[in-house]
């Protein structure tokens, strides 16, 4: 157990236009979405910092099917828990 509180920093950076059009182009080269970009850095950072080289990150996505007219007005849980790791062992 910690003897102290825990510590958050939030970090960002922003891209240059030009920057961000370069990493999209170059992922679209590879069959890639910008998305699946930015989540491998992310788990390269994390994985860095945690110092590990095996970890498993969950990816909570929205997943409200439009069955009704009013779905947009339920209360409710709607996301579906995708999981996104090494599975080599």
């Amino acid at each position: 157990m910690l003897d102290h509180p825990p510590a958050f920093d939030r970090r960002s950076v922003r891209l240059p236009a030009g920057e961000w059009a370069a990493i999209k182009a170059q992922a679209a080269q590879r069959d890639l979405t910008p998305n699946a970009v930015l989540l491998a850095g992310y788990a390269a950072v994390l994985g860095r910092w945690s110092r590990r080289q095996h970890f498993t990150l969950n990816l909570p996505t929205f997943n409200r099917h439009p069955l009704h007219e009013q779905v947009n007005d339920i209360i409710g849980e709607f996301t579906v828990g995708d999981t996104a790791g090494d599975s080599t062992g």
